[in-house]
């Protein structure tokens, strides 16, 4: 596994704050994703199919989480996916009943619905420079597809792609400032980069990268590409033209960190942000949730803020930093949504995008004993959710 982040020569820089400022507690459920909607409001979506939103108190001293509503039955099956479509209150979800909803937050009421079929949706990205959803699709029979849809006219796909996969489209994610430029990944270790200006499927592939490993996450940092697998290698790729592609330049173009869970300090990695710069990771064994920066496109672990009993030992599904505030807020797999504040003298980033160094918070790292990840115990583990988090490829 790699060693090259630790090479770098800066201090390692760990801070930690032992208790979360706030909690929330679903009984029995999963919290799936925590979405903004405003500075003052969240939604999450948890696995009894239904959507919570809550209010968030601000104060010097923090936030504090409070519901005021909640959406049941928001599909038929699972949600897959939550994402905000820049108005605020409007959201979008994908659900493994094979359909895409728009719902107005404000009036508690779905305003468009969108599907192709009964095939379930595992993956939803968004992108406000062409108000464009897109889904990926489970495999069925031979089938994996990406589909978009223009919310403008949103009564039938603008793009169908069904060649480029021949499993689960686990992750699909649009380029944050690049029009029409699009990933699709899934458990057929491939990664795939499309211009969804183009309609013909064969011409609008840019890109095609196998990965070696069933995707997790991807998503574009600066220039290049990262990919976060199912059983916790990180790599990052060029973005490079098919048409130029040999497989001495494919070689050339990757670096492979390899399984990160020793280097990074970590039992897995539970997403990345590479708007603000950070890549969120958690340990079960210590409860631990991490956040590492990223700088340059290169994730820096030992510029690391680490936040302690976190989630007792379940799985941490979602992490949402809400900068402007110095707050982190988290969701897992024990019911709990916890708001975390960043003390002021040391946020996370400061005006120029620079992580700031307090020193009377600054530890030295110093790595604790490693342990082998700790499956959860099959009375913990919920019979009636499908667990897709570890899925096998």
């Amino acid at each position: 596994m790699s060693r090259y982040l630790f090479s770098q020569g800066a201090k390692a820089q760990t801070f930690k704050w032992p208790i979360n400022l706030s909690s929330v507690s679903i009984s029995g459920e999963y919290v799936y994703t925590i979405n903004r909607l405003s500075d003052s409001q969240v939604v999450s979506s948890i696995s009894d199919r239904s959507l919570r939103i809550y209010d968030l108190t601000l104060s010097t001293e923090g936030g504090l989480l409070s519901e005021v509503s909640s959406i049941y039955n928001v599909h038929e099956k699972n949600i897959s996916g939550v994402v905000g479509l820049g108005e605020a209150g409007v959201v979008a979800t994908a659900g493994e009943d094979g359909v895409v909803k728009v719902w107005d937050l404000r009036t508690m009421k779905s305003v468009a619905a969108m599907s192709k079929g009964s095939t379930p949706l595992l993956s939803l990205a968004y992108s406000p420079l062409t108000n464009t959803l897109a889904t990926g699709t489970e495999l069925q029979s031979q089938d994996a597809s990406v589909f978009l849809y223009d919310l403008r006219s949103p009564s039938k796909a603008l793009r169908t792609y069904v060649d480029s996969h021949n499993d689960d489209i686990t992750v699909v994610s649009f380029h944050p400032s690049v029009r029409h430029s699009l990933l699709s990944a899934g458990t057929d270790a491939l990664i795939t980069r499309y211009d969804t200006s183009i309609a013909d499927e064969d011409e609008a592939v840019a890109q095609v990268i196998n990965n070696g490993a069933s995707v997790h996450l991807t998503g574009f940092l600066n220039d290049k590409i990262y990919a976060a697998s199912h059983i916790e290698t990180w790599s990052v790729y060029k973005q490079t033209n098919k048409d130029d592609e040999s497989e001495t330049e494919q070689e050339d173009d990757r670096k492979e960190y390899g399984d990160v869970r020793e280097s990074w300090g970590c039992e897995y990695i539970i997403d990345v942000d590479t708007i603000n710069g950070y890549v969120a990771i958690g340990r079960n064994s210590s409860s631990k949730l991490t956040l590492l920066e990223i700088e340059n496109a290169e994730v820096r672990p030992t510029n690391r803020i680490e936040f302690e009993n976190a989630h007792a030992n379940e799985v941490i599904r979602s992490v949402n930093v809400h900068e402007k505030y110095g707050l982190v807020l988290s969701g897992g797999e024990d019911g709990c949504i916890h708001t975390w504040k960043v003390p002021e003298n040391r946020d996370l980033r400061d005006g120029e995008g620079e992580w700031q160094e307090s020193k009377s918070r600054n530890r030295k790292h110093t790595r604790e004993e490693e342990h082998k990840h700790q499956p959860k115990s099959k009375e913990k583990r919920k019979e009636k959710i499908k667990e897709k988090r570890f899925r096998p490829y």
